[in-house]
């Protein structure tokens, strides 16, 4: 699980994952990423919006 908090708020925090996510998939940054949802949401009187999705972590050794 992943938790992040922006250092300031968003005025559309569905539109800012959305624009993420295609970052990252045009990067191919997450392994065999799935989005399951990205979801607009209120916290505490204030706009948010759960991103919600599987990825493959990369594999570390252990030495």
């Amino acid at each position: 699980m992943e938790w992040t908090v922006p250092d300031i708020p968003w005025d559309d925090p569905e539109r800012h994952w959305l624009g993420l996510e295609k970052e990252i998939r045009a990067k191919g940054e997450f392994q065999q990423y799935k989005r399951v949802r990205i979801t607009p949401v209120d916290y505490l009187g204030v706009k948010a919006a759960d991103w919600e999705f599987i990825r493959c972590a990369a594999a570390r050794r252990s030495t």
